[in-house]
């Protein structure tokens, strides 16, 4: 086995240029400076359908709000999981003519890290998928995972102690998903759903047909956007800071306020869409927007 020895100075070096994407990604983080993106919009059609869309308007809407504000009925709904948490769904249960659902299956959204049920209906009906699917005869029903701004109740516990936030994507595969799937095929009568799940939607998913086999055979299809398994090959910046995550836990973060925890709320989202984009293009260039934020997710 071959030896190598570095100087004292090219030790520190080293061990400097570890940290040095972690230094760099929170300056960015904390930098007030706003982030915008330049585009060329000359060559886009006008009659594209997010042009006119007010992402500035909706941020401060809740999804049912949304929901209702294009037109759709919206029903709130709530699943209790087998360790107490409360989770809020959220559901289409017609077309925006008031048609019922014609299609046998209902289907289930299930939002990214950081986002919750807003996230499949932000865009309004031309191009959200959830209203399209409603639309289309489907009876759609939206996620919030334990924590998020929808799904902050237990049965014994307050969001504000440190215990109710003692779990991990495992515990919302195991425990999250199981309970909202047995409450919509309850609800709806149907023996199967589909499922859709966007990032962390899929990771949770993996988990339970992984550790639940049960929960298979009430999935007719499954689809998978931006899936997310292993962490092996990702390019973010969070990879820098995974090692130090027991360093930068909920005793760093503000005990006063509601961001106690992962999960992304309406100051927050406010945020995100003041300080990371400007107005002119949210507004007019709609995708690349939309994708900038769930980036920063």
């Amino acid at each position: 086995m071959k030896i190598v020895s570095y100087p004292t100075s090219n030790r520190v070096f080293r061990l400097s240029s570890l940290f040095r994407p972690i230094i760099l990604f929170l300056g960015l983080l904390l930098s007030p400076t706003t982030i915008s993106q330049t585009t060329d919009n000359s060559t886009e059609p006008s009659s594209y359908p997010w042009r006119g869309w007010n992402i500035y308007e909706n941020v401060s809407m809740s999804t049912v709000d949304i929901i209702k504000k294009n037109g759709y009925a919206a029903e709130i709904h709530h699943a209790i999981t087998e360790d107490g948490y409360i989770l809020e769904l959220h559901r289409i249960p017609s077309s925006k003519s008031g048609q019922k659902p014609t299609r046998n299956h209902p289907v289930f959204f299930h939002h990214a890290f950081l986002s919750n049920s807003a996230g499949w209906v932000l865009s309004g009906a031309n191009t959200s998928l959830s209203m399209q699917l409603a639309d289309a005869g489907y009876d759609v029903w939206l996620a919030n995972s334990r924590g998020n701004t929808y799904s902050r109740k237990h049965v014994t516990l307050n969001y504000k102690q440190k215990s109710y936030w003692n779990f991990s994507l495992h515990e919302i595969g195991m425990y999250d998903l199981p309970a909202a799937i047995d409450y919509i095929l309850m609800t709806t009568n149907a023996s199967q759903l589909h499922y859709i799940g966007y990032s962390m939607g899929t990771t949770v998913f993996f988990i339970m047909a992984s550790a639940r086999p049960e929960y298979q055979s009430k999935i007719r299809s499954q689809i998978s956007l931006a899936p997310v398994a292993y962490f092996t090959h990702i390019r973010s910046p969070i990879r820098y800071m995974a090692p130090y995550a027991r360093m930068m836990n909920a005793n760093c973060l503000p005990k006063n306020n509601k961001r106690n925890g992962y999960a992304a709320d309406e100051d927050e989202k406010d945020f995100r869409v003041n300080h990371l984009c400007r107005k002119n293009d949210a507004e007019t260039d709609m995708p690349k927007g939309i994708h900038f934020l769930h980036r920063w997710q």
